[in-house]
């Protein structure tokens, strides 16, 4: 009797401590460490935990201003990434034909004063290729800022500062310039050797690009018109890629215009994907034709894909929601120097 009523105390005294256990942990925000590790799952979370992250993230940046106006560039970043996900509309679908803009066009309706018929999507063009065109709010900033971050962002570490994520690699072709003694408009004639993703988290592939910008006005646009409609900014750039058999291979365009408002800045981009113009090393026998087949309604239609373009529009959005996180505060602290005036 003796060693059945010690063995029942036993068994007591085990259910109690581990009935005691289990009620500290969940008292004690085990519950909840266990919600948000699960909710982190890629499969499982929700916009619930991208939520609480984004709000405590605001909290850190705040306390971090308060420290020092230059600390953690990239957690400001990847904040912004994070509240972009949660907070913008990414279209989906064509859009409508008849609200594209051509590219041949593009330096007079650019300038129209209201807003554009697509300022967020992508649509296919009568010709096959594709324009994409993302708006983007800068609060707190002017067009003079971002003609300023193209100067300050000459390295790797900066570059992902745009795009956590997706960014990989950035060289300029004239790097070294001292940032100090670059001036407005020091992005004009400038080529931008890049590594990136297209949504990496959504399956985009690596792509090794080169961007060579020029000023509009080598796009027909007559920089006196500038002032009239508030653009303080306004950067092109032929899009290409390094095609290992023929050679470097013009893909598209890229447009960049920022306008000042009262509010702050508001940053328009474009891109034309489909006109493409080999610059091979075989000469005009190559050349021609191949530019000749490589922009065909067809085979425009074969190499943009709606896929591509979504995704394409989803980084662009992404990426400027990352830069509108930190450049108010990143521009007043390097500006301080007394240099980019």
């Amino acid at each position: 009797h003796r060693s059945r009523a010690m063995s029942r105390f036993r068994r007591g005294l085990v259910v109690a401590i581990l009935a005691a256990i289990v009620h500290s942990l969940l008292n004690g925000g085990f519950l909840e460490w266990v919600t948000r590790r699960v909710s982190r799952h890629p499969n499982l979370g929700g916009p619930s935990w991208r939520a609480t992250q984004w709000e405590d993230s605001m909290q850190r940046i705040a306390r971090a201003d308060k420290e020092a106006p230059t600390a953690n560039w990239l957690f400001r970043a990847v904040s912004g990434l994070g509240h972009a996900r949660e907070t913008l509309d990414y279209p989906s679908g064509w859009g409508n034909t008849k609200h594209g803009i051509n590219l041949a066009d593009a330096g007079k309706e650019l300038l129209q004063k209201h807003h554009l018929m697509l300022e967020n999507g992508y649509l296919r063009l009568r010709d096959g290729s594709v324009m994409l065109a993302a708006y983007t709010p800068l609060p707190k900033c002017t067009a003079k800022h971002l003609d300023w971050w193209f100067a300050f962002c000459d390295t790797v570490e900066k570059f992902t500062w745009a795009h956590p994520e997706d960014h990989v690699f950035a060289q300029w072709s004239e790097s070294g310039i001292p940032i100090r003694d670059r001036r407005p408009g020091w992005i004009f004639n400038k080529s931008l050797l890049l590594r990136e993703f297209h949504s990496r988290d959504q399956g985009g592939n690596e792509t090794s690009l080169q961007i060579s910008f020029s000023s509009p006005s080598q796009y027909g646009v007559d920089d006196r018109a500038l002032a009239a409609v508030g653009v303080g900014f306004w950067v092109f750039g032929r899009i290409s890629i390094q095609h290992p058999a023929v050679g470097r291979v013009e893909i598209g365009h890229l447009s960049l215009q920022v306008r000042d408002g009262e509010n702050g800045a508001e940053l328009r981009t474009h891109i034309w994907l489909g006109q493409i113009n080999l610059v091979s090393g075989y000469g005009p026998i190559v050349d021609i034709p191949a530019n000749i087949i490589g922009n065909s309604w067809l085979l425009r239609t074969l190499l943009a894909d709606e896929a591509a373009a979504a995704r394409l529009l989803r980084h662009v959005k992404e990426e400027a929601a990352c830069v509108a996180v930190s450049l108010p505060s990143l521009f007043l602290a390097e500006n301080a120097r007394g240099y980019f005036v």
